[in-house]
């Protein structure tokens, strides 16, 4: 879904500072406007999250005093080490690009600037910066189970070392579905200069492709045939095995267009017209760093041999370790103002299964059911195995509306999935019930689980 959080605007431009403040207002962001270094510590000691900077501005003041500026204030204050940068410039070269990207900032967004596309943009920002703060405050539970505890290990630092200066070649699936090919050869050239490219022109091609090769990012050229891309970005998103891979959809013109449908289909970038290499790269790479971070988050508790943190059948976080995190998340969203949103999904028919197939069957028709769901999440969100035929979803910063998107395509997954059991070449039929609560305050997580029991308005 599109995702928007709040962002600090400073633009060394002043004539544009309230425009594009206003424009960001109108679509529905956070918005606080600074025009010194003064003005924006303060800001960023107002208690809420802020997920990206926006500094607007020509490449030397970028590179020079206000670069400095910014990156000082953000290193001044803890609770801004999951905080990103933008630059909004002129059109700029590779290497200037490069300079920006080196001296910590996020991403390059060039000139002219359409509003949509710039939403488009820092909404993925918006889930790179909630990825960065779920990273670290599952390691600060984790702090609590784990025997031995090397403090270096809830910092960020990695983050920077392991998604920022990925150079290896990704490999892209460029999608032609429009009628009219006036962008195919431009934009299939330009992905040539750094990526492996992949070319087909309807998409029962490229379903095939993405199950049979290892595609990192799939384009859709869609100018005259968005019904179509958002129905194939919908189906993605009914495959345990594709549910995050990353989906760019290229449109002509801005215009009115619905973002917020696109997003709610699948998409996770939207672009207009024909951009540039270097811009293109940039938001190819954005979308890659994406990957990195929510697999390290998806595989952390696999990393761990504690079994107070990973639930020894299934892999997955434990009871303990999720109840902590639900606590610690109700904590840090009361401070930030944000909201918060737990699922359940129960195994309605266990019992019945185990008495008729045995223990061994039911046991691995558990393992199944739990690796769809940890596949079926965005990285930010946590799942934990509540008791022997509970999980429990949290999904921090996401509303009711914005966790029954997720739970919805979980529901139709699961509904969809041939169980099976070992020995046996015939499939179980698995009986799942779902609920779902927003938390608000004045509410703690024995509150959440009780509401949860009583709740089952997503029933499959």
């Amino acid at each position: 879904m599109l995702k928007l959080g709040r962002f600090i605007v400073w633009d060394t431009l002043n004539e544009y500072r309230i425009s594009i403040a206003d424009q960001l207002k109108q679509r529905g962001c956070d918005v606080a406007v600074v025009n010194n270094q003064k003005s924006l510590a303060e800001e960023l000691l107002v208690e809420k999250y802020t997920d990206a900077i926006i500094v607007r501005g020509d490449w030397p003041l970028l590179v020079g005093k206000a670069g400095q500026a910014v990156r000082a204030e953000l290193l001044a204050v803890t609770k801004s080490a999951a905080c990103l940068l933008v630059a909004l410039c002129d059109e700029i070269s590779a290497n200037e690009q490069d300079d920006l990207i080196h001296m910590g900032f996020d991403d390059v967004v060039h000139e002219p600037i359409y509003i949509g596309q710039l939403i488009s943009r820092l909404s993925g920002l918006s889930r790179l910066a909630l990825m960065k703060r779920e990273l670290n405050n599952r390691l600060s539970t984790m702090q609590k189970f784990m025997i031995v505890a090397d403090p270096e290990d809830t910092q960020l630092n990695f983050v920077h070392d392991n998604i920022k200066g990925k150079c290896t070649e990704p490999s892209i699936l460029l999608i032609d579905i429009d009628t009219s090919k006036r962008y195919q050869s431009i934009i299939y050239n330009q992905l040539r200069k750094f990526s492996d490219v992949h070319y087909c022109d309807n998409v029962q091609s490229a379903h095939a492709l993405l199950f049979t090769r290892d595609i990192d990012i799939s384009i859709m050229l869609a100018s005259e045939n968005t019904d179509t891309a958002l129905s194939f970005a919908a189906e993605l998103r009914n495959s345990s095995r594709l549910y995050n891979h990353p989906v760019i959809m290229q449109l002509d013109t801005e215009n009115s267009y619905d973002l917020e449908r696109a997003f709610n289909a699948g998409l996770n970038d939207v672009v207009f017209g024909s951009p540039c290499i270097d811009e293109l790269e940039s938001r190819v790479r954005a979308l890659l760093r994406h990957e990195v971070l929510r697999r390290q988050l998806s595989e952390e508790c696999h990393n761990v041999n504690e079994n107070f943190v990973r639930d020894g059948l299934t892999g997955l976080y434990s009871h303990g370790f999720g109840l902590d995190h639900v606590c610690l998340l109700i904590k840090e969203m009361s401070f930030a103002n944000r909201a918060l949103s737990v699922g359940q999904c129960s195994f309605m028919n266990l019992n019945i299964i185990n008495e008729r197939f045995g223990y061994v069957a039911g046991d691995a028709i558990l393992r199944q059911t739990a690796q769809i769901i940890s596949r079926c999440v965005r990285g930010e969100d946590m799942v934990a195995r509540l008791s022997g035929s509970k999980y429990m979803i949290a999904f921090p910063e996401s509303d009711h509306a914005q966790a029954h998107y997720a739970m919805s395509r979980l529901k139709s997954i699961l509904h969809h999935t041939m169980f099976t059991m070992p020995g046996r070449s015939d499939t179980v039929p698995v009986h799942i019930e779902q609920s779902l609560v927003e938390w608000n305050s004045g509410m703690n997580v024995n509150m959440l689980l009780s509401k949860l029991r009583n709740i089952h308005t997503l029933a499959a």
